[in-house]
């Protein structure tokens, strides 16, 4: 039986300091991906020029600015072809043995997720870290850098809500335990969140997060 055809999917905008890092990390998995889909959201700084100098199994997609995670990942699950979808923020990085950790586990769940560990970026001077939140350290990750999924559970789901930018994740998920999907938390760590001056938006996080319970009860009522 042929191997899964894993699609990393990698949306980017304004992050050049930290996306070689991200791919990297999706390049030295110990079980390969078929392709990774970086999808370039109008970066200004030279984003775009970072993911398109690694060459395959990269593709850069290129879209007009629209400021949406959900949008540019949209786009990339578009082209994707792979069998399987897994997805990475430009500024976080995979545990090398991430997809070997979780492939076993997709015959006993659809969605399966790991730990994830938070830290610092260690180029930032301490006035401008200790702004920061503290990091939580490890701990359990049902967030969209952890998730590994068939792309037929995913598509039963449906796609992200691009008018959620903040919270489309939370919307998806809560769509995807409506529809019944099992789910898998596995104890070992699949990814680090880097916490930097560019990520700590909250109140747009909040505003977000409102609205996809909003319409998580909405559902539940119908």
């Amino acid at each position: 039986m042929d191997s899964p055809r894993i699609s990393a999917i990698v949306p980017v905008r304004n992050c050049e300091a930290y996306l070689g890092e991200a791919i990297a990390s999706v390049l030295a998995q110990t079980v390969p991906v078929a392709e990774v889909l970086v999808v370039d959201d109008g970066s200004t700084d030279r984003s775009g020029y970072v993911a398109d100098a690694v060459g395959s199994p990269v593709t850069v997609l290129h879209r007009r600015p629209g400021g949406s995670a959900p949008a540019a990942r949209n786009l990339g699950v578009d082209h994707a072809t792979g069998d399987l979808l897994a997805f990475l923020d430009a500024d976080d990085t995979w545990a090398p043995d991430r997809l070997e950790r979780q492939l076993p586990e997709l015959e006993r769940a659809e969605l399966v997720f790991g730990h994830v560990e938070e830290f610092r970026s260690p180029e930032l001077p301490p006035a401008r870290s200790r702004r920061l939140p503290e990091p939580r350290g490890t701990v359990p990750g049902r967030v969209i850098t952890t998730l590994l999924v068939r792309r037929e559970s995913f598509e039963l789901v449906g796609r992200f809500d691009e008018n959620l930018p903040a919270a489309d994740f939370i919307d998806w998920l809560a769509r995807a335990r409506v529809a019944g999907l099992s789910e898998l938390m596995l104890p070992s760590v699949v990814a680090r969140r880097r916490l930097h001056t560019g990520n700590t938006d909250w109140g747009s996080r909040q505003t977000d997060l409102l609205r996809a319970l909003r319409a998580s009860v909405g559902r539940g009522h119908q």
